[in-house]
């Protein structure tokens, strides 16, 4: 399970003490075929990283335009905007195949946050990355992504703030890294 957690989008830069945390924190889920697991607009709690199947992601654009489906395989993660940031969810998610998630609450992101605090900043970069991939941002200064990642974290912060402090209280991970060991 820490192997697929590390090689997601989302978890990646995170060392093996946060990846074994979020895992221990995490449920599975299974998802029958054909089924809508999310609609685009909703509002939720978790992000997902998909262990085994496929996804389509319909996106929908300005008006009722939909973008072209984009298809989801195993490792692939959904979901941390609206876990972390509050957001909606941005597409409708259906499996095309059985599939299995695992599913990171709120609750194991303050978790993490409250055993090592820096782990804001790597989901923050990683959040903003995924973002400017999504949205084709080629073109995209490293001042534009350093913005990004500023109120990224900045949003994270104030959504998890209690758990941060203690944290930052706690003292577990002064003089830790938090990149993968």
């Amino acid at each position: 399970m820490v192997y697929v957690l590390a090689s997601s989008a989302l978890l990646e830069g995170l060392d093996s003490e946060c990846l074994t945390l979020l895992a221990s924190k995490s449920k599975m889920r299974t998802i029958q075929v054909d089924q809508v697991i999310v609609h685009a607009g909703e509002t939720g709690s978790s992000a997902c990283v998909l262990i085994e199947g496929l996804l389509t992601a319909a996106i929908r654009k300005r008006g009722s335009a939909v973008e072209p489906l984009v298809m989801l395989s195993p490792r692939d993660c959904f979901g941390g905007e609206v876990a972390l940031l509050g957001d909606a969810h941005p597409a409708t998610l259906r499996s095309r195949t059985s599939a299995t998630v695992c599913e990171l609450t709120t609750s194991a992101f303050h978790a993490l946050f409250s055993f090592r605090s820096e782990a804001v900043t790597v989901l923050s970069q990683n959040l903003a990355k995924m973002a400017t991939t999504a949205e084709g941002a080629k073109t995209a200064t490293e001042s534009d992504v350093d913005g990004i990642v500023s109120d990224i974290e900045r949003s994270i912060k104030r959504n998890f703030a209690s758990a941060i402090r203690k944290g930052d209280h706690q003292g577990g991970a002064r003089g830790r890294s938090v990149g993968a060991s």
